[in-house]
C-alpha cells in the first residue's frame, strides 16, 4: 500500500473508533446528542473512503505515451518551447497521482506558495506546489502537485534517482487541487481543453 493510502487508512481507524465510542456513550446514558455526533463521525467516515478510492485502471502498452498524472478535467494547454498542461480536480475526483511515463526521479522540489482555488489561473503560478522532474528517454518531464483553497496537504513519497514505471501510484494532494504536466514539444497532444482524464489510463501525448 502506498504512503499516501496508509495514511486514509489511519485516520479511517481513528474516525472508526471515535463513531463507535460516540455510538456506546449514547447506548449507556441513552442521550441522543451521543447519536448527532455518531451520525457526524459515519458521514466524515464515508467521504474518507469514498475520496481515498483507487479504482483498478488500464495502463496503455508501450512506452510512447505520457499517462494523465491524475483525474479530472484538462484547464488549459500551452503551447511555447514545450507543451504545459494544466488538470483540475474537484473534490470529488479520485486523488490518488500516477507517475506519466518510465524514467528517473532526478529532482524533487517542494515550494512553499498561497492556496487560492485550484480551478482559478492565479493557482498555477502561485499556490504551494510539488515539482518532480523526471529524466525519461525523451527528455526532461516535470508533473507539479499544486494545492488548492481546500487541499493543504501534498504526499509525495518518491525519492531522487529512484526509477519509476507508467502508470505506477506515487502520492495524493487531499481534498481537491489541481496537477500540472510540462513536456517537450516534440510530442503530439491527444487531448484538448475541456477534456475529462483518467490517471494512468488517459494518453495526453505521444511521441512524435
Amino acid at each position: 500500500m502506498i504512503q499516501p493510502l496508509k495514511e486514509m487508512r489511519i485516520v479511517l481507524s481513528i474516525s472508526i473508533s471515535l463513531l463507535l465510542g460516540a455510538i456506546g456513550v449514547g447506548v449507556y446514558t441513552n442521550r441522543t446528542f451521543f447519536f448527532g455526533v455518531g451520525a457526524i463521525f459515519f458521514g466524515w467516515i464515508f467521504f474518507v473512503f469514498y475520496f481515498a478510492r483507487n479504482p483498478k485502471r488500464h495502463i496503455p502498452e508501450g512506452d510512447r505515451f505520457i499517462l494523465a498524472p491524475a483525474d479530472g478535467r484538462i484547464r488549459s494547454i500551452k503551447i511555447g518551447e514545450g507543451i504545459r498542461i494544466h488538470i483540475f480536480l474537484s473534490l470529488f475526483d479520485v486523488h490518488v497521482n500516477r507517475i506519466p511515463v518510465e524514467g528517473r526521479i532526478n529532482d524533487i522540489r517542494y515550494e512553499k506558495g498561497k492556496f487560492f482555488p485550484a480551478f482559478t489561473s492565479g493557482a498555477m503560478k502561485r499556490n504551494e506546489r510539488n515539482t518532480i522532474d523526471l529524466d525519461t528517454k525523451y527528455g526532461r518531464i516535470q508533473v507539479s502537485q499544486i494545492a488548492g483553497l481546500i487541499a493543504r496537504r501534498i504526499v509525495c513519497p518518491l525519492k531522487q534517482g529512484q526509477m519509476v514505471q507508467a502508470g505506477e501510484l506515487f502520492g495524493m494532494i487531499k481534498f481537491g487541487s489541481g496537477m500540472e504536466v510540462v513536456l517537450p514539444s516534440s510530442f503530439r497532444l491527444q487531448v484538448k481543453k475541456g477534456d475529462r482524464v483518467l490517471a494512468g489510463e488517459t494518453v495526453l501525448c505521444e511521441f512524435e
